[in-house]
């Protein structure tokens, strides 16, 4: 509009794309000043659809996963699982942000992951233990404070383990317990502080909305992010001290791998107060915030597009007249 003056032609105007696939690393941004008009409106178009990949990740090369190598490392695992997993040497490839896990619950703000892996499009899970199902809640020492009542002394609860396999796990500073600790409608995530292993006591890092119990069959709960048990094909690992990523391939890694992590912190695209827009054909991937945010915008159409592979939601739309039509949204 610009380049036209402040006027649009009759019939709007098109913008093609032409196939490739374009890193973003800020958000793509339009107001009401890039907005189409009744009658004129506005395309984004792939010249040939599915062809046209923005994405907020970065393409790891096949030659930079490699098999683990390093003595200390190895011992981390058990059996012949070392023989299956790989590592990439993220901080060598200049990735340092790795962001954080997100500590998801009942009534917690919503925050983006942090670095999330892709291969062939295939997102990865982070590791945890189990792999299916949950482990009880032990008995409590300290069921800590509970914010839901007014407690705020923001004391951490401390329970016991049932089970073993924590007394295997080298590290503990950055691992998470994911369940229900007290309420059924009260999922929650919380980063354990320490574990006692002597006595079978985890220590959390900051208490639960309604404190912590045990006793019921519902109180479980899983660990998440622990590097010793990256142990089922799909699952990975950060060691966000020394920058390497741990990962169980699907399959063989060869030349026609694609591998990619996530690196845009903010939304891919984002439309405020736009209007008369309409994106077609278009691959929108690996951000780790929203695919695609449409802000109090009037009459904007995403058409036959592809959004996956984001760390939060993939399409939010507020406004009027807006729409989403034969769109593929996952992951």
């Amino acid at each position: 509009k610009v380049l036209l003056g402040g006027t649009l032609p009759a019939g709007g105007i098109t913008v093609r794309f032409a196939p490739g696939r374009y890193e973003v690393r800020e958000t793509i941004a339009f107001d009401r000043n890039d907005s189409g008009e009744e009658g004129k409106r506005i395309v984004y178009r792939a010249e040939q659809p599915g062809t046209v990949i923005l994405t907020g990740g970065k393409n790891i090369e096949p030659r930079d996963v490699k098999a683990i190598t390093s003595a200390e490392l190895r011992t981390r695992f058990a059996g012949a699982v070392v023989g299956e997993l790989r590592e990439i040497n993220l901080k060598e490839l200049g990735v340092t942000n790795y962001g954080r896990i997100n500590e998801a619950g009942f009534l917690r703000n919503y925050r983006n992951p942090g670095l999330e892996l892709f291969i062939d499009d295939v997102a990865f899970e982070i590791s945890r233990y189990p792999n299916k199902g949950y482990v009880p809640v032990g008995k409590v020492n300290d069921k800590g404070s509970i914010p839901r009542r007014g407690d705020k002394d923001n004391r951490p609860g401390i329970f016991k383990y049932t089970d073993s396999r924590p007394d295997n796990w080298k590290g503990s500073g950055d691992i998470y317990v994911s369940g229900i600790f007290s309420a059924p409608w009260a999922p929650d995530t919380i980063r354990v502080a320490r574990f006692d292993k002597a006595n079978k006591t985890i220590y959390l890092s900051r208490p639960h909305h309604y404190g912590i119990k045990s006793g019921n069959e519902y109180l479980n709960y899983y660990y998440k992010n622990v590097l010793e048990e990256v142990d089922m094909s799909g699952e990975y690992y950060i060691d966000r001290e020394k920058g390497i990523l741990v990962c169980y391939p699907h399959g063989p890694i060869n030349a026609e791998t694609t591998i990619e992590v996530s690196l845009l912190e903010g939304d891919l695209l984002s439309l405020v107060e736009a209007s008369h827009l309409t994106f077609q054909g278009l691959i929108i991937q690996a951000a780790r915030g929203v695919g695609i945010r449409m802000q109090n915008t009037v009459n904007n159409l995403i058409e036959g597009c592809t959004v996956r592979n984001v760390g939060n939601v993939g399409v939010v739309m507020t406004g009027k007249g807006n729409g989403v039509l034969s769109t593929d949204v996952y992951n």
